[in-house]
């Protein structure tokens, strides 16, 4: 017994005498490894992206940096292609520098301002997504544009590749027509992009329009535009990512002519607070040329087709419009308007849309009546506003306030609809001796005098009016 104990105090003194293991600490918590360990799991992304590979891997304890390396043949030579890659900020690498479709081995190395690098890491391989020229290169420029079939609406794989590509298209159209341009992401290759730039040249390169296609969560992988041609002729499009320096991806271009009436049109809308006409306005209908509006005393009653105002201050009524509004005149107070509308190409006419209620306001003679002559004439005070009526059409008002000697002033009169041309409103000012001092110019929303230097203390009138019947405000401040 006792010799078995003298055997086991000698090996417990050898143990503690031994030079120290690998990876372990010593009680100053410094490390005394003699060599430093390179990743243990390294992974390379298959197609995701189609702008770049992602190279990731797994943190190393107590290294400094990374750095990648890679090769095009598994049993190749592995060059370096970034260093100094911080342990502390990341553990991945982005390499924009890869052709699509083109497969890549990539090692890691750790490094230690102790131990130096370690030993490569295991190899991964990855690729990036997409192709690197695609069958219509060289398409850059508009004389080397490549034709596409729109009878048979037949799609065209493009690349933007490399970064910076532009690719244009050219179709024969007919004239008077509507074409839908359509562009689908490649599903087996998903493109970086979520927009492209879709511009429209006519046969001479005029633009027509200069425009994007964007993919949203609606519309992930698909989107289209609607555009019309005039004349039959050869058309281009030039299709671009923009100015990135790594964005690339495919995409597959669809042009067909559309030989189908309109869709019915949506989110028609009719005011009620305007005094002279109901404004309707709609959701433009991509494929109509024109627009009809129809009218009824009662939701259910008949609709009937009626002329309308293209512009508010026109004149003319039309049985049509070509805009996404309309101004119906022919209302009067205390009663309410039902509006349908239908829109219509050279292959028919749309389904009616759903129907608007329409009202105009009634207006009557303000709490300043009479006050149509200067004798008349109601105060007001500066920096106050006061609110009239132009009842009935061609309703004068006269208004009066105290100047001071030496003080500029501003007067504003404001129509209540942001419709009303100002050009029918006219805003004159007097001395009180009748003398005219000047009158107010017209700009978009107001009639206004600016900055008017008062040279007497006395009263002074404004004589305010329009050739229509219309609320207004006007007031005045100091300068």
């Amino acid at each position: 017994m006792k010799k078995i104990t003298k055997i086991l105090i000698v090996l417990l003194l050898i143990l503690g005498c031994s030079e120290p293991h690998y990876n372990t600490i010593t009680p100053k918590g410094d490390n005394i490894r003699e060599e430093i360990l390179p990743p243990f799991k390294v992974e390379v992304e298959q197609g995701i992206k189609s702008s770049y590979v992602l190279v990731e891997w797994d943190k190393v304890l107590d290294v400094e940096s990374y750095s990648v390396y890679r090769s095009e043949d598994p049993n190749g030579v592995f060059i370096v292609i970034a260093q100094d890659i911080k342990n502390y900020y990341t553990s991945k690498y982005h390499d924009f520098v890869t052709e699509p479709g083109k497969i890549y081995y990539y090692k890691i190395k750790s490094y230690s301002s102790k131990y130096g690098y370690s030993d490569f890491s295991m190899t991964a391989s990855g690729f990036r997504s997409g192709i690197a020229n695609d069958s219509f290169e060289d398409d850059n420029a508009s004389n080397n544009a490549k034709n596409i079939d729109v009878e048979n609406g037949i799609e065209q794989l493009h690349s933007i590749y490399p970064s910076k590509d532009t690719d244009w298209v050219k179709f024969s159209s007919s004239s008077n027509s509507f074409y839908k341009i359509e562009i689908i992401r490649d599903q087996l290759a998903k493109s970086d992009f979520n927009y492209l730039y879709c511009d429209f040249y006519d046969n001479n390169l005029k633009p027509i329009f200069f425009d994007y296609i964007y993919f949203n969560n609606e519309m992930p992988d698909k989107n289209y535009k609607i555009i019309y041609t005039d004349n039959t002729s050869d058309y281009y499009l030039n299709f671009y990512y923009g100015f990135s320096t790594y964005i690339t991806g495919n995409y597959k271009i669809k042009v067909a002519k559309i030989t189908t009436p309109p869709p019915a049109t949506k989110s028609l809308v009719a005011t009620k607070n305007l005094c002279n006409f109901i404004k309707l306005s709609w959701q433009k209908n991509e494929i109509a040329e024109k627009y009809y509006i129809y009218k009824s005393n009662t939701t259910t009653g008949e609709y009937k087709l009626i002329n309308v105002l293209r512009e508010y201050s026109s004149e003319v009524n039309y049985p049509y419009t070509f805009k996404q509004v309309a101004y119906d005149n022919d209302v009067s107070c205390d009663t309410k308007y039902y509006y349908k509308i239908k829109a219509w190409n050279k292959y028919g006419f749309s389904d009616f849309s759903d129907y608007t209620e329409g009202t105009i306001l009634k207006l009557d003679k303000d709490i300043y009546e009479n006050n149509d002559s200067t004798t008349d004439a109601k105060t007001l005070l500066i920096e106050e506003t006061q609110y009239h009526n132009i009842y009935p059409k061609n309703d004068i008002d006269w208004i009066k306030f105290s100047g001071t000697n030496n003080t500029r002033y501003n007067i504003e009169l404001n129509p209540n609809s942001y419709n009303i041309n100002t050009l029918d409103f006219f805003l004159y000012l007097y001395d009180n001796n009748d003398r005219l001092i000047t009158k107010g110019i017209a700009t978009v929303n107001n009639l206004s005098i600016t900055n008017w230097l008062c040279e007497n203390s006395s009263d002074y009138y404004l004589k305010a009016g329009a050739n229509l019947t219309e609320k207004y405000e006007i007031k005045i401040y100091t300068k």
